[in-house]
């Protein structure tokens, strides 16, 4: 259109080419305004297009009343109507283009390019159509070049729209009232400053004066109908989303309340009434301060404080009670944000959830997880936090208490008596205990008491706890009958905790050990030596495998003719850092640690195998092994030794087992049976150290064994014992013979068998194999004949060796 324009002012008639020329202008103008309204980033919607052509309007209308009234009037009179016409478009399209300009979403380039385009075309169709209406010099240069500026403002718009559009962005209107008050009030200022300047200056208005101000207040009253309109509509939306947001916040469990700078409450959500029983009238304008519980004020006030002292815009967790209507404190977790920016809330935004449920459950858990559910006291979790947080720097001493034969109540009793015991402990300590005392229980029949005092003081309350535990326990219609051992560490015996929870317990078994129904104080050599008997059964563990271990082999004698007719193996250990170890030292260790089968193991396929490689070098005699108890109890020790007997092809007769005398106190029936199911393989079995233990008679009677081992302790009854074993047909060895005395006093017994340091002292087997090749020519019965023993048999060079 804008080309078509040009043309018809080149090429046609004046008076034709005038019309013609504003008839392409006013196409060109309409077809630039449809470009502007509708293109992406312009107003969306037809309201705002509407808005924006008003806008347009008013801002061309005003414009050419204040031109036409202050530059043209007093000058030049109107020009005629096709130029008007012509000088409106361009007007319009201008007032349009800054009208959607201003209006214009992100980014603002394009449009401010085509309407840019827009206003220069339109005035280079303006300046033709005055050229060919007045002949104004230069106009027709002046239409050429701002023609071309236009086209190519229009054409660079176009590359950079095909280049990267811009995004769909916000709607095409900006908000009210800012930009459409100033795009409706400003040109209308202007027109009125205009109309008085004139009629003061110059006198009343034209009649086309008139007119034009009277289509300036029709597109200005449109305007503001129009913007009446969009006030109604955002009045609605907003009494819309807030009826919405109000039933929110009335309906949400969550009770919301806003703080000023001065921490007063400002507003108070509705959910606050029928939530906590909290009415606004009590509440807003009322300190924050005054509504949790005394103990979180403190708390609150620094979390608050702490969020006023920042920069704005930060979110806080904070825990508060608060007191509700009903009088019960109710757990609050709010979340407070800082909102004091925005300038519709500028203060702290609090959104309040009642946890009351969840802090219950949590106290529940945190006295389960604290808390011996049978007994009521502490468990071992809390000693240790007691210990860690109370003890530091406090004089304190811990006790730890056992149950002697409390295992005997559950087996036989059941577990309900066995509960109700421990229920009466817990109660007994509690009732005998000073104020400040902890006691706990950490586990089965085991308490312990943390005591605020020294050793002194505590084992004299220790004492006093021992007497009541031993009291009777009435269980219903039971009477239980217990004892208590109890140790006590103080707190300047360890480093920390776990030291003296260890001390604690070392001080207890000592008390286990030295007969249990007693107190005994940490002692810092009993724990070391506790340490070293553990360090021992460790490196004692797998001794066999790394060949630590060997036997040694003490000669048995025939008396009446100095014959050697059988040996003793006996255990030894020598450990490449302890050195040699006593079989006094280790064998003890083994029985505590479950250490004696696999020793006991050992010994005996050993034993076996060295006797099978005599009894094959045609040497006439027989091997006993020591066994223990334990081992003995296995139900699958016979398979195994029927085994070991048939893989090492060893007659049963040659092999003796010894079992010691004291161990076989407990369980005789069940010990008779094994000892039968062993000597049905024809395997003999010893009673050893009969006379140092319970040397029970009756036992003697029930006990199937084959061989009775008297110790040297009862040489005055030697005679009686050789008597007895002959009337039950055993054979008897009498052993520590170290004196000729002893052995001259055993042969007038008629003791035939015997052994001892005197005889022969343990020896390897390399040693007894040359001994077995000797002749014993001399007669024991003569007093002397145990110098010659001695001179044919070495002697224990160390003391220590008659440890067996």
């Amino acid at each position: 259109m804008s080309v078509l324009a040009h043309g018809l002012a080149l090429s046609a008639d004046a008076r034709i080419g005038v019309r013609l020329t504003t008839l392409a202008g006013v196409l060109c103008a309409g077809s630039l305004l449809a470009g502007l309204l509708t293109m992406r980033g312009g107003p969306r919607g037809w309201g705002a297009r509407v808005r924006a052509v008003l806008d347009g309007l008013l801002v061309a209308g005003s414009g050419a009343y204040v031109v036409c009234l202050l530059v043209l009037g007093p000058r030049i009179a109107m020009p005629p109507v096709i130029v008007g016409a012509a000088g409106a478009t361009v007007a319009v399209v201008c007032g349009v283009g800054m009208a959607v300009c201003l209006r214009a979403s992100q980014p603002k380039g394009p449009v401010f390019a085509v309407a840019a385009g827009a206003g220069l075309l339109s005035a280079g169709t303006f300046a033709q159509v005055l050229w060919r209406w007045a002949a104004l010099p230069g106009s027709r240069p002046a239409g050429l070049v701002l023609w071309l500026a236009g086209v190519g403002v229009l054409v660079a718009a176009v590359v950079r729209a095909t280049r990267g559009e811009p995004g769909p962005g916000p709607a095409g209107h900006a908000p009210l009232p800012r930009l459409g008050t100033g795009l409706s009030m400003l040109p209308v200022a202007a027109a009125l400053g205009a109309t008085l300047y004139h009629l003061v200056t110059v006198g009343p208005l034209t009649v086309r004066a008139t007119y034009a101000a009277t289509a300036v207040a029709f597109a200005l009253v449109g305007r503001q109908a129009l913007t009446m309109r969009d006030a109604r509509r955002y009045a609605d939306e907003l009494a819309h989303r807030e009826a919405h947001f109000r039933s929110i916040v009335a309906g949400a469990s969550d009770v919301t309340m806003l703080l000023d700078s001065r921490l007063d409450v400002r507003w108070l959500s509705p959910s606050a009434a029928w939530r906590l029983g909290l009415i606004e009238r009590d509440i807003v304008a009322r300190s924050f301060l005054e509504l949790p519980h005394p103990e979180d004020v403190a708390a609150a006030e620094d979390v608050l404080r702490d969020i006023l002292a920042g920069p704005g815009g930060s979110q806080t967790r904070m825990y508060a009670r608060i007191l509700d209507a009903a009088g019960e404190w109710r757990d609050l977790e709010s979340m407070i944000s800082d909102q004091r920016h925005v300038p519709q809330v500028a203060g702290l935004v609090m959104h309040c959830r009642d946890v009351t449920d969840r802090k219950h459950l949590e106290r529940e858990l945190a006295k389960m997880a604290y808390a011996d559910p049978l007994t009521g006291l502490g468990n071992r979790r809390a000693l240790l936090r007691t210990l860690h947080d109370e003890a530091g720097g406090r004089v304190c001493t811990l006790l730890t208490l056992d149950l002697d034969g409390f295992k005997n109540v559950n087996d036989v009793r059941g577990h309900d008596v066995g509960d109700a015991v421990l229920v009466e402990v817990a109660h007994r300590l509690r009732a005998n205990l000073r104020p400040g005392d902890v006691p706990t229980r950490l586990g089965g029949d085991e308490f312990a008491v943390l005591m605020w005092s020294g050793p002194q003081t505590a084992a004299v309350v220790a004492g006093r706890l021992l007497k009541v535990l031993n009291a009777p326990y009435r269980i219903e219609d039971l009477t239980v009958f217990l004892s208590a051992s109890i140790g006590l560490a103080g707190c300047r015996t360890a480093n920390d905790v776990p030291q003296l929870l260890r001390n604690a317990d070392m001080a207890l078994r000592a008390a286990k050990r030295r007969g249990k129904n007693r107190v005994e104080e940490y002692d810092a050599e009993y724990a070391r030596s506790m340490a070293a008997r553990a360090d021992m059964a460790a490196e004692l563990r797998g001794a066999g495998e790394r060949g630590e271990l060997s036997l040694v082999y003490q000669p048995v004698l025939h008396l009446p003719d100095n014959r050697l007719v059988g040996v003793e193996a006996l255990l030894r250990w020598r450990h490449p850092r302890l050195g040699v170890v006593r079989p006094a030292q280790f064998i003890p260790v083994a029985e505590e640690s479950d250490l004696v089968e696999e020793l006991g193991t050992w010994t005996l396929h050993q034993a076996c195998h060295q006797l099978s490689a005599w009894l094959r070098a045609g040497h006439d005699l027989w091997a006993s092994v020591n066994l223990s108890t334990r081992q003995l109890h296995l139900p699958e020790f016979p398979v195994h030794l029927a085994e070991l007997l048939r893989v090492h092809r060893l007659p049963g007769y040659r092999l003796t087992l010894e079992v010691a005398e004291h161990r076989m106190a407990r369980d005789i029936k069940g010990l008779s049976e094994r000892i039968m199911a062993v000597r049905g393989m024809g395997v003999r079995v010893a009673l050893d150290d009969f006379g140092a233990g319970y040397s029970s008679l009756a036992q003697l009677r029930s006990l199937p064994v084959d061989i009775v081992k008297i110790d040297k302790d009862l040489e005055p009854l030697a005679d009686l014992v050789v008597q007895l074993g002959q009337r039950l047909g055993l054979e008897v060895i009498v052993e520590g013979i170290e004196q000729p005395e002893q052995l001259a006093t055993m042969a007038a017994a008629g003791c035939q068998l015997a052994q001892g340091f005197l005889l022969g002292r343990p020896m390897p087997a390399e040693q007894l194999e040359a001994l077995l090749e000797e002749t014993f020519a001399h007669d024991v019965g003569q007093v002397d004949s145990g110098r010659e023993m001695r001179q044919a048999l070495p002697h224990a060079a160390d003391p220590a060796d008659r440890s067996t």
